[in-house]
């Protein structure tokens, strides 16, 4: 039996569009935010007090979850782009790179459940 350019053809479209439905339905289960950033200062009393939250969402969420120093020069700049004026400050980022400021209480279980 030979197999026809049309044949190929129709048997690829339908795999692409299997994957990107998949890739679709994994998508589906993201609300809002993509990715969590946290700026924090070492020896902030607050920041310490977050630390053991923090370890959660980032076993939970992995490389979603980014964290940056205010005293170092290189995080200062990202910190201003995203109007940190306090910390700790948590951001949440969505796929689109809109953001905003993280205003509910510092418990994992709440941040984390943004990305589900």
């Amino acid at each position: 039996m030979e197999i026809s350019n049309n044949m190929i053809f129709i048997f690829a479209f339908i795999i692409v569009l299997l994957i990107l439905f998949l890739y679709k339905s994994s998508q589906s289960k993201l609300t809002k935010a993509n990715n969590v950033l946290l700026f924090y200062r070492d020896g902030c009393p607050f920041c310490e007090i977050f630390k053991p939250e923090w370890a959660k969402i980032e076993k939970v969420l992995g490389e979603r979850a980014k964290k940056f120093n205010t005293a170092d020069p290189k995080s200062a700049s990202l910190a201003f782009q995203y109007k940190v004026t306090g910390v700790p400050s948590i951001i949440l980022i969505d796929k689109n790179g809109n953001h905003e400021k993280y205003s509910g209480t510092r418990d994992a279980d709440n941040i984390i459940s943004k990305f589900y």
